[in-house]
């Protein structure tokens, strides 16, 4: 269960000495950011995680670009800000049972990272130092009872210059997540 936006490995593959060539091709795919491939949004915490080594998962799609965007991006989109942007892409199977196609996530809107200042980056890299080991709580609990993520919410807030009242939508946010009603 990944309960923070940073994480490490936690597993390991040897390929067979026949499949070696294959191996080599799927690894080239590896990246430190992934976004979930899929969500059932009354226990998920976490819907992009930073990792200290290159992966590769079977329930998460990996995205390769540079180490300092993977970290602002993986806060991004843990923020609600990137999370309603995130959810626009979602496919819903069955009620809060939600999947991300590689197609639709190719089209999500994020923050443009290039477009941030110098001062915005250090300080958005500071806060992702700040809150990647912080655990998030599951969905529903997390907007009935803001704390990590509206800390993040807030950082944005100041990055960006944002000036939000988030609270009604995390009221919302925290039923529809916790319902079986479709998002």
């Amino acid at each position: 269960v990944i309960r923070t936006i940073s994480s490490s490995p936690n597993r390991s593959l040897n390929p067979k000495p026949q499949k070696l060539s294959e191996a080599r091709h799927l690894w080239n795919k590896a990246a430190k950011l992934l976004i979930a491939e899929r969500a059932w949004l009354p226990t998920y915490r976490v819907f992009s995680v930073y990792c200290s080594d290159k992966v590769l998962s079977n329930v998460w799609w990996p995205i390769d670009i540079e180490e300092e965007s993977a970290k602002i991006l993986s806060l991004w989109l843990n923020s609600t800000y990137g999370l309603l942007l995130f959810f626009t892409a979602a496919e819903v199977t069955r009620g809060p049972w939600i999947k991300f196609k590689k197609a639709a996530l190719e089209d999500l809107l994020v923050l443009d990272v290039r477009k941030l200042n110098e001062n915005q980056k250090g300080f958005l890299l500071n806060a992702f130092k700040q809150f990647c080991g912080k655990e998030l709580k599951p969905l529903p609990e997390e907007f009935k009872h803001p704390s990590t993520r509206l800390q993040i919410d807030e950082t944005f807030n100041q990055a960006l210059g944002i000036s939000a009242d988030l609270e009604y939508l995390y009221k919302l946010l925290s039923v529809v997540c916790a319902s079986n009603s479709k998002v």
